[in-house]
């Protein structure tokens, strides 16, 4: 009985080995035991099915056995060699071998060197004509303050290899946090004359704006981007290609400096649950209570801190707490059940009553987080004629009807 258990576990395993499409996702970044050898031998017959090889920060291979491996990926469409040194004309030569990538990511001390070397290679060009998203990280010579003589080269390239990007549609630029006092020997800026070969792109980033070769490499991109007069994104309009948005964060931004002033920021979005507008700037831009409470219908989770969405301006121009807007949200918004409302100060006794009421008609309500003010009532001292006794039916009966109207409810106070 045994045996024949161990048979079928045998067996099972010999299918599992022979299941080629175990290795379509190969990782070896962090693997620090694995060799060259042990890297080739897994290859010989595994690499002609790998679709993704992610080799970042596999610093320890050589770059001949790199090489080999991924002449052997024919079906490969993600390649990660990010912390890698490679010259650029070992990065050429593999991207000659892969036609079918789409994702590449690599590490190049010489930008300048890289475009050069794609210009010569046929190859290479065709791979990077389809290849719809790069990542780039700088690793150049660098010179410190204290040197004594310090030469900075900076070129301003025509013929990059954005040149040959016909489908490019994200470019991350990855820089050195830790570049300190250092100074990089050589700034290449890509000034692109076939401007269309960015129409597509969609993501542009960077990550650290310390380093200035990646700073300067970056924002030479994105002068480029904005010489466009059309950017062909996946739909002609973000928030209409949004209907089935359920989480929306949009902290901290100025809205007018983002979107234009014909772009309805909160058009319908019937699935939306999460809406994030804590220290929003909301100048210039159609957008209030009322239009949240018109467009977000099942939103569950609001987060107004420090909003200026919860004031209006009266005709005397003061600004004052919006009572119907913030009455509006709620009948619409009856799924509502975390509310942030920190940071808004509330210190008329009329509106507090008028926020609780509003309050009390979510049943749902888990969490809420409002400023200390809103929770201070002053007391003004009463005459002796309208002066109530301490003890009493009058005063009782008051007590119980507050605790019967109050819902138990998570309350943060955040002081600001």
């Amino acid at each position: 009985m045994y045996a024949s258990e161990e048979l079928k576990v045998n067996k099972r395993f010999q299918r599992l080995v022979q299941d080629r499409s175990l290795v379509r996702s190969s990782k070896f970044e962090e693997c620090y035991n694995i060799t060259d050898d042990m890297l080739l031998n897994y290859g010989a017959n595994s690499f002609p099915h790998v679709e993704c090889l992610n080799l970042a920060n596999c610093y320890w291979f050589k770059s001949r056995s790199i090489e080999w491996v991924t002449s052997k990926c024919k079906q490969l469409t993600e390649l990660y060699l990010v912390g890698i040194n490679l010259t650029s004309k070992k990065i050429c030569k593999i991207l000659g071998s892969l036609p079918k990538l789409e994702k590449f990511s690599f590490t190049t001390q010489n930008i300048h060197e890289f475009d050069e070397e794609v210009n010569s290679v046929t190859e290479a060009q065709r791979t990077i004509g389809n290849l719809k998203h790069i990542t780039i990280h700088f690793e150049v010579q660098e010179s410190t303050r204290t040197d004594v003589a310090i030469s900075v080269e900076i070129i301003h390239k025509i013929s990059s290899f954005f040149e040959h990007c016909n489908k490019l549609e994200s470019l991350h630029v990855l820089g050195q946090p830790n570049i300190g006092g250092r100074i990089p020997r050589l700034l290449v800026q890509p000034n692109v004359v076939k401007l269309d070969n960015l129409s597509h792109l969609q993501h542009l980033s960077l990550n650290c704006a310390i380093d200035a070769a990646a700073r300067m490499f970056y924002y030479g991109a994105l002068f480029s981007i904005a010489k466009l007069k059309n950017l062909h994104l996946s739909s002609a309009s973000f928030w209409q290609s949004h209907r089935s948005l359920e989480n929306l964060d949009l902290s901290n931004i100025c809205l007018h400096k983002i979107f234009t002033e014909d772009c309805d920021v909160l058009e319908v979005k019937p699935h939306l649950q999460y809406l994030n507008l804590a220290n929003t700037h909301v100048q210039g831009v159609n957008i209030s209570l009322m239009s949240i409470a018109s467009s977000c219908p099942n939103i569950h989770s609001l987060n107004l801190m420090s909003s200026k969405l919860m004031n209006k301006w009266t005709i005397l121009g003061r600004e004052e707490f919006d009572v119907n807007g913030f009455g509006a949200l709620v009948r619409s918004c009856n799924q509502l059940s975390h509310i942030n409302l920190s940071g808004i100060h509330v210190h008329c006794h009329n509106i507090t009553s008028e926020i609780c009421r509003c309050l009390s008609q979510l049943k749902g309500l888990k969490s809420l987080s409002l400023s200390p003010c809103c929770l201070h009532v002053e007391h003004h001292k009463e005459s002796g004629a309208q002066k109530r006794p301490a003890e009493g039916p009058s005063h009782g009966s008051k007590k119980r009807r507050l605790a019967a109207s109050t819902n138990v409810l998570q309350v943060n106070v955040t002081c600001l």
